[in-house]
């Protein structure tokens, strides 16, 4: 047994040559997890409160002579029994009877703590004071003094039980609430501070490696999908680049076949005289090349050239995707939200009559 292999609030015995962990007094669970009956309120019944870690009942010696004790969510309230009067924790006394002519319904008040006293004829009618609840002629207490009076998903604001949300994470952020307190966390596919504000992994190409291509706001490989059969991919500055591999030719985007033997009459496309990206015929038994469709240049050695492969090869208002020059704002920012494109990136905002976040929606304010 030493050390103690039983852990906190357990207490080690030798049994044999092995030691038996069995939790203290007064303990619950089993080694090596003993905890105390209870650490708060919550943890009792209503009737009961935490005191010295047990649930026990917080009225004995409590109130005065004369008077009685009831429990409200933990708390213990003293009132003086009937025909008695005077500070219930310390002593009641015996009502003096007042001349008929001089009854006052509500003098002495027979209302409870923090309710109020209207006469009705003869007889005082009691109610709780706003905000308060309760029996009003036994005492009103507020919704709640502590966290622990409200259900784990409220918190107690100015003693009421409220969400304590709102108002506390940044944009693009989620909100729930754990053990009476708030946490904030980024939205799917959002990234950053969540109590300051969250964006999106990328807006354009160069937040991303150059290897990647931001694709619906993530940083991602622009290649799945890009290329034709049989063909290899690479991504050069965030563009995906089809190629054939060695032994194999035709359009690296539709499909590359592999390469077949030359017979007599000599092909003259063959070996092929065409540069990058072109496609080579035969007419009139000489070797003629064109670019493929979508590029342009000179096919022959130099090679044709995709529309762009830089956004920058593109007019000031349009972005390059997969090769080619695009409206930049398409598709880009949330329902009612403008977008401009600024140096061939968009920029998605709310008009000035509405509010919202702009890459979601756009509303008018409530």
């Amino acid at each position: 047994c030493q050390p103690s292999p039983c852990g906190a609030n357990s207490e080690c015995r030798v049994n044999g040559n092995s030691p038996s962990c069995s939790c203290l007094p007064e303990f619950l669970g089993s080694p090596p997890n003993c905890r105390p009956q209870c650490i708060s309120n919550s943890e009792c019944p209503s009737s009961q409160a935490c005191v010295n870690q047990k649930c026990v009942d917080p009225c004995p010696g409590l109130c005065g002579l004369n008077a009685n004790c009831r429990v409200f969510s933990h708390t213990a309230m003293c009132l003086c029994q009937d025909g008695y009067t005077g500070d219930p924790f310390s002593q009641c006394s015996p009502q003096r009877a007042q001349p008929i002519e001089q009854l006052q319904p509500c003098n002495p008040s027979p209302c409870g703590i923090n309710a109020k006293c209207e006469a009705r004829g003869d007889a005082g009618s009691c109610t709780c004071l706003p905000e308060y609840f309760g029996n009003p002629y036994e005492g009103c207490r507020p919704e709640c003094v502590q966290n622990s009076d409200c259900p784990s998903n409220r918190a107690c604001v100015n003693q009421k039980c409220r969400d304590p949300c709102p108002g506390t994470c940044g944009a693009n952020a989620e909100c729930q609430v754990i053990s009476h307190s708030y946490v904030c966390e980024c939205s799917q596919e959002y990234i950053g501070n969540p109590y300051e504000g969250c964006r999106p992994e990328c807006i354009g190409n160069s937040e991303c490696a150059a290897n990647r291509a931001c694709i619906r706001q993530k940083c991602a490989d622009p290649c799945p999908g890009t290329c034709g059969q049989e063909a290899h991919c690479s991504v050069n500055n965030h563009i995906p680049i089809c190629s054939c591999p060695a032994g194999y030719t035709g359009n690296a985007f539709v499909q590359c076949t592999r390469q077949v033997a030359p017979i007599t009459p000599k092909d003259p496309c063959y070996p092929s005289p065409c540069g990058l990206n072109s496609v080579c015929r035969v007419q009139r038994d000489q070797a003629v090349c064109e670019c493929l469709p979508g590029f342009f240049g000179n096919p022959l050695a130099q090679g044709c050239r995709p529309e762009c492969t830089l956004s920058s090869d593109c007019a000031k208002d349009r972005a390059c995707v997969n090769n080619k020059c695009v409206d930049a704002c398409a598709g880009v920012c949330g329902y009612g939200a403008v977008c401009q494109t600024i140096n061939h990136s968009p920029i998605c905002s709310c008009p000035d009559s509405m509010v919202g976040n702009p890459f979601v929606q756009c509303e008018a304010p409530r």
